[in-house]
């Protein structure tokens, strides 16, 4: 299976984000890539995701994006809240619920 870098923005600080920005953001910088299907994957064949969109659900369930104060507009990634390992990101968001 061919798998390809994701395209991330280099500027998300202080902006309206969707989810799906924001979540390209992160599989970035771990180093997560997308395959041809749309499926995020990290280390190996793991499946992070079946979607960008799927994805960026999974990181605002699992409260890894900050909100603009007295509001619910995204603008931008808590990094404090994200693990620095992507095995163990993976695992968070594996257990989040988007139900």
């Amino acid at each position: 299976m061919d798998t390809y870098e994701i395209q991330a923005p280099k500027y998300t600080s202080g902006l309206h984000n969707t989810t799906t920005e924001l979540a390209r953001v992160v599989a970035f910088w771990y180093g997560w890539r997308v395959d041809e299907d749309d499926a995020i994957h990290g280390d190996g064949a793991t499946t992070v995701a079946e979607s960008m969109i799927e994805l960026g659900d999974r990181m605002k369930a699992a409260g890894w994006f900050v909100t603009a104060e007295h509001s619910d507009r995204l603008v931008g990634v808590g990094w404090s809240f994200v693990p620095s390992d992507p095995v163990e990101g993976a695992t968070v968001l594996a257990a989040a619920d988007i139900e």
